[in-house]
């Protein structure tokens, strides 16, 4: 069976195409091994990406083996079919693509599942978003209509930017009380495709 194309190949194409080619095709044994900053990174992300998941979000989590897909996405179409609130670290697959969303949001509207459908969610530690960003929840919405039947919106959830953070720590700036936790920002809407899919919104924490 040949390899999928992982919905990360899309963003890591924004980045560096040799990546993509040599992650697929390279000799495993010549990857440069992580720097303690990018293994800092990765932590700083993981760490986010939970604290967002527990606070706001009680989320089902699929039960598979980290190299076990196809199981992965059997165990994600059970959850959605019993129609659970939110999903982490779900497995997409369609044809020769996989993906795997940190949030499937239970939204609603007609499905093959029934009366809801979901949409999927990234959360990125970066303030704004990025070109492969948007891919990646993309290809996830892609792969969301060909399982469910009807393509969702896809969203980013992003770290508060950090002069936002100052100003709120200095005093010279307070959250209105009129604002949810979470603020839904509209950047991408109906008219602005990409291909088959669009984003049609992005979260910010508040």
């Amino acid at each position: 069976m040949a390899p999928r194309l992982r919905a990360t190949d899309l963003y890591l194409l924004t980045l560096c195409n040799r990546q993509v080619y040599l992650d697929h095709h390279g000799d495993p044994s010549k990857r440069v091994q992580v720097s303690g900053y990018q293994a800092y990174v990765v932590r700083e992300g993981i760490e986010f990406e939970q604290q967002i998941v527990s606070s706001l979000y009680g989320a089902s989590k699929p039960e598979y083996k980290y190299h076990d897909l196809d199981t992965g996405f059997q165990a994600t179409l059970e959850l959605m079919q019993k129609g659970v609130p939110a999903i982490y670290q779900g497995v997409l697959i369609h044809d020769d693509l996989v993906g795997i969303p940190d949030l499937l949001e239970r939204m609603p509207g007609d499905s093959r599942f029934g009366s809801y459908h979901y949409r999927p969610i990234d959360i990125k530690t970066s303030s704004a978003s990025q070109a492969g960003q948007r891919l990646q929840v993309m290809a996830y919405m892609a792969l969301l209509e060909a399982i469910q039947g009807v393509r969702p919106e896809g969203a980013l959830l992003l770290r508060r930017p950090l002069a936002d953070h100052s100003a709120l720590s200095s005093g010279r700036a307070r959250p209105s009380p009129r604002r949810p936790a979470r603020r839904l920002v509209r950047f991408e809407r109906a008219a602005r495709r990409r291909g088959s899919v669009r984003v049609a919104s992005e979260m910010r924490l508040q």
